[in-house]
């Protein structure tokens, strides 16, 4: 066996260890006494957090990965007692500081590594550093209590929403024009029995016609004029006579 084989045979080692390492726990899975968190895992007593993995004692914290009683803080890493920080790995006790690294006790900084009680990138003594930032501190808590936010933290609230769907404006209807008639629906109509006549086309009334006079409402109804009985042999009408039959 060769150097080849060897690694070849090392690397397969690696990939079976691989697969046998358990899954990565899926959102709002193995949280522990987690309140109102969403899409969190193996989190615990954390409150109000969003997208974080494995955060302990977290406050309002988005997308942060093994972090330590920290609060409003954003895509942080392994940071611990800090505050409205952003994109930290490895820190502790920074406020409001953005892509440190291994600081500590640091205020208002940007991308400082293995820094120490430094205030907008600049160093300070222990003792200088904690009576300023003591006034500040407390300046910060009270703002984030009335519900104040840093800049980034609306960013990236922002890029989770969706985007509004706008509606386009209806389009005005079209006026149809109406269809020309065709032979065959014209020969339908002529030979339908359904066909409406209009009163152009009824017939008038002859002129001789001769009108029924109406009922009076005197007499309360129509007159009847009966046949006339016949006569017998003294002039007289006889009913009897009328309705037998001459013999």
């Amino acid at each position: 066996m060769d150097a080849l084989d060897e690694v070849l045979a090392d690397l397969q080692q690696l990939l079976a260890a691989r697969k046998a390492a358990p899954a990565k726990a899926r959102a709002d899975e193995g949280n522990f006494r987690c309140v109102r968190c969403e899409g969190c895992s193996n989190c615990r007593f954390c409150i109000e957090c969003r997208g974080c993995d494995e955060c302990t004692y977290c406050e309002g914290c988005i997308e942060c990965s093994e972090c330590t009683q920290c609060r409003l803080c954003v895509e942080c890493e392994r940071t611990s007692h800090s505050t409205a920080s952003r994109a930290c790995v490895g820190c502790s006790y920074v406020m409001l500081s953005i892509a440190c690294e291994n600081c500590v006790h640091c205020f208002a900084c940007v991308g400082l590594d293995g820094a120490e009680f430094c205030i907008l990138n600049v160093r300070h003594s222990r003792r200088d550093y904690q009576a300023r930032v003591a006034e500040l501190r407390a300046a910060l808590e009270a703002r984030a209590s009335k519900g104040w936010r840093p800049a980034w933290f609306a960013e990236v609230q922002c890029d989770d929403d969706p985007a509004p769907v706008v509606e386009a404006s209806p389009k005005p209807a079209t006026p149809r024009e109406p269809d020309a008639p065709t032979i065959a629906a014209r020969r339908e109509e002529i030979a339908s029995p359904r066909a409406v006549t209009t009163s152009a086309s009824r017939p008038s009334p002859p002129a001789d016609r001769v009108s029924r006079p109406e009922p009076s409402e005197s007499s309360g109804g129509p007159s009847v004029t009966r046949a006339a009985r016949p006569a017998d042999a003294t002039g007289r009408s006889s009913v009897l006579s009328a309705r037998r039959p001459p013999r």
